[in-house]
């Protein structure tokens, strides 16, 4: 990983001149390298594009008027995608309103020419000092947004990349669940690459693939004669993983018999050939995935509780794609540089218009549907850029609909949600963690939220299917639970009518916002919209609330903690 590039001690400040005039461009590059900078000039917006990767600037000097990239999308990709770089405009247009419209893209500041030295000069001592200061202030943060094979700056998936290093050495297992799409055999393998004391293969079964007639003999291997067709003796996945790490895909899916098989090689590190009475024995470390919720194939019978518990030590839960902020638009420009010279097209960046539209799109099939539309789009169209109509015509209606009915936004999420995957809102168990929702309660008239009907009135209009997560739910409550903050089906909230029944309001927040997050079937994103507060304010509070025993975390859905327990006055 590359660190932030500022002027201490033997770095120095990385600026990025871009003017297409070389009698300018050599100006600014003599009075910006009286500075102790390092750098290094562009005359045109695919030679600034290029050296955005390999020079990785700190400052960009942008001129507006380029001959072959409009310089306001070059500042708009910078400010989308390239958010650690600081981009000052340099231009001879001086429109009243492009000053406001060049900082609202990202700009920092903007310079009308001619520029004298001395303002030049000022300018970028200032900006020099901010990135100083921002350094001090933030720890000289890593701007870095690649971990392994992974692509993204946002909070919650630097927070996985935090972890995957802290446990990269371990030897526990690691269950990773997450959606289809969203990266778990590339988490397995990049824990694998960064683990420095296994030096053996990593190997990979995906456990939906292979019939079950023959997946004890692919994991554990067979000798001769063991069945029929079996003419020679076969290493299994295990011996081929030893001293490295063995990757069990859609574990989900085993079949119940070998699940008990993999049970006892896990509790002994002992296993059996296929045919043999020969006992073996290796050390591999086990990962495993799933884009369904474990807990509710241990509540239906699907996955043994107790493999369960021996896989479970520690759990990944890879975000959607549509919860990952803008590193939809630093994995698209990953693709589009991929797939543009596989294919031998001129695509250089992503315009202002599609990337909005990117942002827009909830990604049901997340960065494996992404990877396919960059392709789609390289392969059917030509460059130098991919605008919004070069997209596929779903993506279009479906941003087109969002656009003007928000409340549509879950439906083109799809069923793809591991907690959808079977057609059903089923929640996890609760001796497994599951959320304990308090039975509504009848509400007196005189307590009911002006302005709110009855909850029979509501019921009779829409009832929770049978199956549903409020239905079960509701069925699993604790009839002994304290009393407190619940939520009838009508979403209306049951006003304390005794003084025990009084909450602070910090817990009734904590409750109602962990519920506006399950209703959203665990999307962080939708419940932050709906609330009306900003999604990474939201995964502040929720870390906070963790740490402090307040709520506990079920994959992604959430639960209060339980009853009892309130912040002291004091904090």
């Amino acid at each position: 990983m590359t660190s932030f590039n500022v002027n201490q001690n033997e770095l120095k400040t990385r600026v990025l001149v871009v003017e297409d005039s070389r009698p300018l461009n050599f100006f600014y590059n003599a009075v910006v390298k009286g500075l102790n900078t390092e750098v290094r000039s562009a005359y045109t917006g695919r030679e600034a594009i290029e050296l955005l990767d390999t020079f990785a600037p700190d400052i960009v000097l942008l001129d507006l008027n380029l001959p072959d990239i409009p310089g306001m999308e070059i500042l708009s990709m910078l400010g989308q995608q390239y958010h650690q770089v600081i981009t000052i405009v340099i231009t001879a247009d001086e429109r009243a309103n492009l000053p406001a419209e060049a900082m609202r893209l990202g700009a920092y500041d903007f310079l009308v020419k001619p520029v004298d030295s001395n303002r030049l000069r000022t300018t970028i001592n200032n900006t020099i000092e901010k990135l100083e200061l921002d350094a001090k202030v933030n720890g000289e943060p890593d701007s870095s947004i690649h971990l392994g094979n992974f692509i993204g700056a946002s909070k919650v998936m630097r927070d996985i990349y935090d972890k995957l290093c802290r446990i990269r050495n371990s030897k526990a297992s690691v269950f990773i669940t997450g959606e289809s799409g969203t990266g778990k055999e590339v988490t397995a393998n990049t824990l694998h690459e960064l683990n420095t004391e296994r030096k053996g293969k990593f190997m990979a079964i995906n456990c939906a693939a292979i019939p079950k007639e023959i997946m004890e003999s692919t994991i554990f291997g067979h000798v001769k004669g063991a069945f029929t067709g079996a003419v020679a003796d076969r290493t299994g996945a295990v011996a081929e993983a030893d001293g490295g790490t063995l990757f069990l895909d859609e574990i989900c899916e085993m079949d119940l018999e070998l699940q008990s098989k993999l049970l006892r090689f896990l509790q002994s590190s002992k296993y059996r050939m296929v045919g043999s009475q020969k006992t073996l024995s290796v050390d591999v470390r086990v990962i495993c995935a799933t884009n369904r919720d474990p807990f509710n194939e241990v509540k239906l019978g699907n996955f043994r509780e107790d493999l369960f518990y021996r896989l479970f030590v520690i759990p990944i839960h890879l975000p959607p794609l549509r919860e990952r902020e803008h590193d939809v638009l630093h994995i698209a420009m990953h693709f589009l540089k991929k797939y543009a010279e596989l294919e031998h097209k001129d695509f250089l960046y992503i315009s202002h218009e599609a990337s909005e539209i990117m942002l827009k799109y909830p990604w049901p099939g997340n960065v494996r549907e992404l990877q396919n539309v960059i392709h789609s789009t390289v392969v059917l169209f030509e460059g130098p850029v991919i605008t919004g109509e070069m997209l596929p015509a779903n993506i279009l209606k479906a941003v087109e609909d969002i656009e003007k009915n928000p409340e549509h936004y879950q439906k083109y999420v799809g069923r793809n949600s591991r907690f959808l995957i079977d057609g059903s809102d089923a929640v996890m168990p609760p001796a497994l963690g599951a959320p304990s929702v308090t039975a509504p309660q009848p509400v007196p008239a005189e307590n009911m939220v002006p302005g709110s009907r009855a909850p029979e009135e509501n019921r009779a209009e829409k009832s929770e299917p049978a199956g549903s997560a409020v239905a079960e739910a509701s069925a699993d409550a604790d009839d002994s639970s304290s009393p407190g903050l619940t939520v009838s089906p009508a979403g209306m909230i049951n006003l304390p009518v005794k003084e025990d029944e009084i909450q602070t309001l910090e817990d009734v927040k904590r409750i109602y916002t962990v519920a506006a997050i399950n209703a959203c079937n665990g999307s962080v994103a939708l419940a932050s919209k709906l609330l009306g507060i900003n999604v990474t304010t939201l995964y502040r509070q929720m870390e906070k609330w963790k740490e402090d025993g307040f709520i506990e975390k079920c994959s992604v859905f959430m639960k209060p903690a339980k009853r009892g327990r309130r912040p002291s006055k004091q904090s």
